[in-house]
């Protein structure tokens, strides 16, 4: 099974180099901003991708994922 969460951002703020280059490094992240993108509140920051045998631990997978993009940026839910 395969799933896919766009992740918006809740604050606004700069891509820095640095911060493209760990956004890059994320398992599973892509569609990323490039080093120098401004980010308003409630535009897309990224996508998370995830593969698993079974949807309960794609969600796990994607969950994971989406936390440490938001753990990047400081977003809290």
């Amino acid at each position: 099974m395969r799933g896919v969460e766009i992740l918006f951002a809740e604050r606004t703020f700069e891509i820095d180099a640095a911060c493209a280059e760990v956004l890059a490094a994320l398992p599973g992240a892509c569609d990323l901003p490039r080093a120098g993108t401004r980010i308003a509140i409630g535009d897309p920051l990224c996508s998370v991708r995830a593969e698993a045998v079974d949807e309960a631990r794609m969600n796990e997978q994607l969950a994971a994922r989406r936390d440490a993009v938001q753990a990047l940026f400081g977003d809290e839910r």
